[in-house]
């Protein structure tokens, strides 16, 4: 069985862990041979920075997040310079092309700082040579600009960026 490797943004392991079925696809999730979970370091920082006051299920957010990105991820990669680099550069790209008036922008606008996060963890898949990162983030990583976005840079750069999917598709589609 031909292996693929996937990146899980931040908010996958929030949607999994409130899943009324969390235990089993987590479970599943770790048996499937088929994949390779890459967990970006960049990732765990944003789950460690989860408010100690949050509770699920009586138990701290914050740790459940960190245990499930440790049980799940089979290995971790740094966000280094040059990943950084890359993703200021869709940041660049990203500013002019939102600017053209060719793409619907929700009016709620997300800080440069989270859309940098984003940049990064696309950065990483596309140095890597991920398959396929997993989100629910519609508005910016998933939208068709940064969409545009990844693919005119990766172009430039003779990098294949990762075929992006939504956490829905990929919990029906590969956790059956």
């Amino acid at each position: 069985m031909i292996q693929r490797t996937y990146i899980l943004d931040t908010n996958v392991y929030g949607e999994i862990l409130i899943d009324p079925n969390s235990d089993e696809l987590a479970r599943k999730i770790r048996r499937n041979k088929s994949f390779l979970i890459y967990g970006v370091d960049l990732v765990e920082r944003e789950l460690s920075e989860t408010p100690l006051h949050m509770r699920y299920k009586g138990s701290i957010t914050r740790r459940l997040l960190i245990e499930l990105f440790e049980s799940l991820s089979d290995e971790i990669i740094i966000v280094g310079p040059l990943a950084e680099h890359l993703a200021e550069d869709y940041f660049k790209k990203y500013k002019e092309l939102s600017k053209s008036g060719k793409y619907k922008i929700v009016k709620e606008r997300y800080d440069e700082k989270s859309l940098k996060t984003d940049f990064e963890i696309i950065a990483v898949a596309s140095l890597k040579g991920v398959d396929v990162v997993v989100s629910s983030d519609k508005r910016t990583l998933l939208s068709q600009l940064a969409k545009d976005v990844y693919a005119h840079i990766n172009s430039i750069d003779g990098l294949r960026t990762p075929e992006l999917i939504e956490y829905k598709k990929f919990k029906e589609v590969y956790l059956r």
